[in-house]
């Protein structure tokens, strides 16, 4: 790509350490709700902490979202990858935050036009020319807010997946 953009494949890598090029077709999981289970179980595949991201910029991205989170929901903060996984390969899903069961999904993408095509993913974390700009602020502020809306007066117990769209 010309000018100051990077590739998607690049900002995979940036985010997770790798990207979904890294890794061999996977077999076809049926469900959303199972090739989000089958994340959750394999985030060592990647030495990967949800909790506790470990490239820089996932961190940043963890961070952003996590600063802008009721106080109350900061703790139960997780980002997962799902690069090379079923719910990358069929799902259009990069990786997703989740705070306990609630998801919010993301498709990391230097594809603007991305954006508004249909999205399995609810969140589509869009590259600006700065990495660190305002566009990724506001997709942080606007997974924050699904969350925060989301959340607000249920109880963890007994809520349906937060979702939404931007």
């Amino acid at each position: 790509m010309k000018g100051p953009y990077i590739s998607g494949a690049e900002w995979e890598r940036m985010v997770f350490g790798y990207a979904a090029l890294d890794f061999p077709k996977p077999r076809y999981i049926p469900t959303w709700e199972d090739a989000i289970e089958e994340v959750a179980a394999n985030q060592q595949r990647y030495n990967w902490n949800p909790k506790e991201p470990n490239t820089f910029t996932g961190q940043t991205l963890f961070q952003s979202v996590k600063s802008r989170l009721k106080k109350r929901f900061r703790d139960h903060l997780e980002l997962y990858c799902a690069l090379g996984m079923s719910l990358d390969w069929d799902y259009g899903t990069d990786g997703f935050f989740r705070i306990n069961k609630y998801i919010v999904a993301v498709d990391l993408t230097a594809n603007r036009e991305k954006e508004e095509a249909s999205r399995e993913s609810d969140i589509v974390v869009v590259l600006a020319q700065d990495v660190m700009g305002r566009n990724i602020g506001r997709s942080c502020q606007r997974i924050a807010s699904i969350f925060n809306e989301g959340l607000a007066g249920l109880s963890f117990g007994n809520a349906p997946n937060v979702s939404g769209v931007l």
